[in-house]
């Protein structure tokens, strides 16, 4: 599970050097999906997406706007870390892809109001990224995570030097936008009201479970990118439980056997990532995030 981010406002004065008694921070994330487009977060509603062909439609002017309200925010923030953690790694807001690919590459091509250039992105050591593929079949996950990965590669500046930080990801939560359920709910046989995503139909993935995508995405997306040819620097990689805990199609058909107490929880129904009654993820998804799970 994601730590959330914690997130810095502009500072009165530089902020005290943490004694040696303080917790040690690793990274920030500056910001959170910001309300760049006045809708759904950095994410255009599905009737803007669909209404500009699922192509990058924002205006010059409005990438402007971005650059110049987010970037003397990063600056600002990142000055005011580095002060009081010097080895702490600052990564951007987490975005998701590709809707923001064009504002982070903004970043580094910023002007002032004299019109000097600035390469705000100088300020961080990774770019943060949230990854929601479409997960109807492995195949499909494996697809999509790859080509969205690959397309920001191209397009967000200086990646030999910096790196990705996916701080969201899971398999199954994003396919809203297209019309497809959200939750793994086959059998092996595609049938409904099962725990699995479906066979791809020529045959290159079978029905899996969520653990076994979790594991595929590991291998087939971050580790083979970090080792092709043209490698993608991809950093840390943090699991996100999205639509754990809600309602899905399946409930109708699947019964669940947790207890809690001794008593059995009766008319209960949750997508089968995370224990209702403790809120800790199953053992075998756990498993499959640390990468421990049997392959």
């Amino acid at each position: 599970m994601k730590a959330r981010e914690i997130a810095a406002s502009e500072p009165a004065a530089p902020p005290r050097v943490p004694s040696r008694y303080c917790q040690t921070i690793e990274a920030f994330e500056i910001g959170n999906e910001l309300d760049l487009h006045c809708n759904n977060a950095n994410s255009p509603t599905s009737a803007e997406w669909a209404k500009h062909h699922w192509q990058w439609f924002l205006s010059p002017m409005q990438v402007q706007t971005f650059v110049n309200g987010y970037g003397p925010f990063l600056a600002t923030a990142a000055a005011a870390i580095r002060s009081a953690f010097p080895q702490a790694q600052i990564i951007t807001y987490g975005n998701s892809l590709p809707a923001a690919t064009p504002l982070i590459a903004a970043l580094a091509e910023a002007r002032d109001v004299n019109g000097k250039s600035i390469d705000y992105t100088q300020w961080v050591d990774g770019y943060g990224t949230h990854l929601y593929p479409v997960a109807d079949t492995t195949f499909d996950m494996i697809a999509d995570a790859t080509g969205m990965l690959r397309n920001a590669a191209a397009h967000f500046p200086h990646l030999d030097k910096k790196t990705f930080w996916i701080t969201e990801w899971n398999p199954s939560s994003s396919s809203w936008w297209n019309g497809k359920r959200r939750y793994f709910q086959y059998d092996a046989q595609g049938q409904s009201a099962g725990d699995l995503n479906k066979a791809d139909a020529r045959g290159r993935t079978p029905a899996m479970n969520r653990a076994g995508a979790i594991q595929a995405f590991n291998r087939d997306v971050v580790a083979t990118l970090r080792t092709a040819q043209k490698p993608v620097n991809i950093s840390h990689v943090f699991f996100y439980a999205y639509d754990s805990a809600g309602p899905s199609p399946k409930c109708s058909g699947v019964k669940y056997s947790w207890a809690k107490n001794g008593q059995a929880l009766q008319n209960l129904c949750v997508d089968g990532v995370i224990d209702p009654t403790t809120g800790a993820l199953l053992a075998d998804v756990a498993a499959a995030v640390a990468g421990t799970g049997a392959k």
